[in-house]
């Protein structure tokens, strides 16, 4: 007996066909993501076919689960979600087998802003399709295809993290500590790294909490940043900075995520630090500000939604209160096109440790439409910082957004 079924409504030269195989898997780590109004509605046809023994039943089951999730914007909350689960079936059947059955199955999904689902208090995160096709043939004999996810994403997070090449403060390597921050502690969706070596990479590669959000990554080729991703990367640019920098390749890149037709860009920096600038008698200042300017060149609206983040090195507000002007680097970042930092828009909670000025690490967010609207947005909190155990010397930044169409 043959099996399978095929999707309608992924897109182009995406639609999936499954089929049938003894001992069929019940779990999928790597499911489809769905992002954008045109992949809310799935249609799945399953076919079963015997012309010797003839086929009595083929079914379509699945479990449709909605996740919310909480606000989360202090650097010490911590996240709740919630699930509701719905079950989803159709089944073409009779007493007497025929030589082919043919069933199909529509399932429907809900954009950020148009679902209804999640309790006072929750925020609409993804909506998760687990589908099987069964059938049974003339003599009674079961067949299944491997369970496959079909994940429309409500909403996701970007994070970036400078990682001290996976040394922790005590020196002590840091891999296995880094995946479960960033999997089972803070589910990122899309992680921008830097000092972040081809050797680091390699051993964050072993972690199997990072199976997934490794599974697309780009790097910049000069031991220095890489980004991963659970989401398709259509494309890693990779831009040399016009400056020298004595003993060190200097350059940038971004990546073309592939999200259902809607394809931004998301640019992965390491601005000159102070320290760097003073071993090399250069001025930090219009370094870096050129650094920045270049970047733009690239980067600047009209194109496709972009967000900007990584190590910029310096906060975003001059050092003097009541920390309120921008710095003189950021000024094409901030002045020229609408980019935003996340703390402008979402709020940021300030501390003793995180002043008004905001961190060093930044994601900037280019506010158009299409687009992304910011969810929240919260610097990560591990350890007090500068305790041995601690990650690094720097903090995690994780924005949430979802999709303007």
């Amino acid at each position: 007996m043959g099996l399978r079924y095929v999707t309608s409504g992924i897109g182009a030269g995406k639609e999936k066909t499954v089929v049938g195989v003894p001992d069929a898997a019940t779990t999928d780590p790597f499911p489809t993501y769905l992002f954008t109004q045109a992949q809310k509605s799935l249609t799945f046809t399953a076919t079963a076919e015997d012309p010797n023994r003839g086929v009595k039943s083929v079914k379509l089951t699945g479990e449709l689960t909605v996740w919310c999730m909480s606000p989360r914007r202090s650097v010490y909350s911590t996240e709740t979600r919630s699930a509701q689960t719905f079950p989803l079936s159709n089944e073409n059947s009779a007493a007497t087998a025929s030589p082919s059955r043919t069933v199909s199955l529509a399932a429907t999904f809900k954009s950020y802003t148009e679902e209804t689902r999640c309790a006072p208090g929750l925020l609409p995160y993804r909506i998760d399709l687990a589908l099987t096709a069964q059938a049974t043939d003339g003599n009674n004999n079961v067949l299944k295809t491997p369970l496959r996810r079909y994940v429309f994403v409500q909403s996701f997070k970007v994070a970036t993290f400078n990682i001290r090449n996976g040394k922790n403060m005590a020196n002590q390597d840091s891999a296995d500590m880094l995946a479960m921050y960033l999997e089972p502690d803070h589910r990122v969706d899309i992680v921008l790294f830097q000092e972040t070596s081809e050797d680091t990479v390699s051993r964050l590669l072993m972690q199997p909490w990072l199976r997934e959000l490794s599974r697309y990554r780009a790097l910049s080729g000069n031991n220095d940043l890489a980004i991963f991703s659970r989401f398709p990367i259509a494309q890693n640019v990779v831009v040399p900075f016009s400056q020298p920098l004595r003993d060190y390749v200097h350059r940038w890149h971004y990546v073309v995520m592939d999200m259902g037709g809607f394809n931004p860009r998301i640019a992965n920096l390491h601005l000159i630090a102070t320290s760097v600038a003073e071993e090399r008698d250069l001025n930090e200042f219009t370094y870096r500000r050129q650094e920045m300017d270049e970047v733009m060149l690239v980067m600047r609206p009209p194109g496709p939604p972009s967000i900007i983040a990584g190590d910029f090195n310096a906060p975003v507000y001059k050092d003097d209160p009541p920390y309120t002007y921008i710095r003189a680097e950021w000024d094409s970042l901030y002045f020229q096109p609408p980019y935003k930092h996340f703390c402008m828009v979402a709020g940021c909670e300030v501390t003793p440790e995180l002043l008004p000025r905001y961190n060093l690490d930044q994601i900037w967010l280019g506010m158009s439409t299409p687009g992304f609207a910011i969810v929240d947005a919260y610097t990560a909190f591990d350890e007090p910082i500068y305790e041995p155990t601690f990650l690094s010397d720097h903090r995690m930044q994780v924005v949430r957004v979802h999709i303007k169409e």
